[in-house]
């Protein structure tokens, strides 16, 4: 028989486990899911609330409910994206569940690189207008000179060596371009064309072509720096 602040009372009052049926000690019901109270191995107890329902709330089971921030796009509960922590930002989940600005939006950030955006439309398939990284068809890098878009050069290396390409598809430093190159463009001992002249300039060896005047000396591969032709004889006093 319960009594005064009894909960039960079994006569025996000897259970102690957890979500059994019986009396504990002192009259009071064992833990069990339901008892407003969150025991171990559960999420969370409302009592008597606890509901088995879409979005949020304890369920039946004292287990949690699909939210926002579960880490888990629950689209019946209204929610467009879940990342876990909703933080905002271009490109990611904010508050509410709701996608911040993003590729894909129909709205082109230019402030963050967009080039276009044609929303569900964009496609990487042929004869897109818009990629799905939401850049035009075609791209510094790719190797194909597009002067609409503002490039001089494009190698599809462009790492800014020396008569290539920069990373921004412009053109890279190179032998004509006014500036001495100097850990390019020096002029050691070794690099003297065959008349014995120094070059002032990288040299581009290429077999002779023209006629070579004399009969006793080999003839030399020909030298082009620039101001010299290929077809160029060593000039008198010059050593061949």
């Amino acid at each position: 028989m319960v009594n005064g602040s009894e909960q039960c009372d079994d006569g025996r009052n000897t259970t102690v486990g957890y979500n059994v049926s019986g009396c504990g000690p002192g009259c009071k019901l064992p833990p069990s899911c339901g008892d407003g109270i969150v025991q171990t191995g559960e999420q969370c107890d409302n009592g008597k609330s606890n509901q088995d329902k879409q979005c949020g709330g304890c369920s039946s089971t004292c287990q949690l409910n699909p939210y926002c921030g579960d880490g888990n796009t629950d689209a019946a509960c209204g929610e467009q994206c879940d990342d876990g922590l909703n933080a905002g930002g271009y490109g990611f989940c904010g508050r509410g569940c709701l996608l911040e600005p993003h590729c894909g939006d129909a709205v082109v950030q230019t402030d963050q690189g967009e080039e276009c955006d044609l929303g569900t439309q964009n496609s990487d398939g042929p004869g897109t207008e818009c990629t799905t990284t939401c850049q035009r068809p075609g791209s510094c890098g790719d190797g194909i000179l597009q002067a609409d878009r503002g490039e001089t050069c494009d190698d599809g290396k462009n790492d800014g060596s020396c008569g290539g390409c920069t990373s921004d598809c412009q053109k890279g430093p190179y032998c004509g371009d006014g500036v001495l190159q100097k850990e390019r463009e020096s002029v050691p001992k070794a690099h003297h064309d065959p008349c014995g002249l120094p070059l002032t300039r990288p040299a581009i060896v290429e077999p002779c072509r023209g006629p070579w005047r004399s009969r006793s000396a080999p003839r030399p591969a020909c030298w082009r720096t620039g101001t010299r032709e290929p077809r160029a004889v060593c000039p008198r006093g010059s050593r061949p």
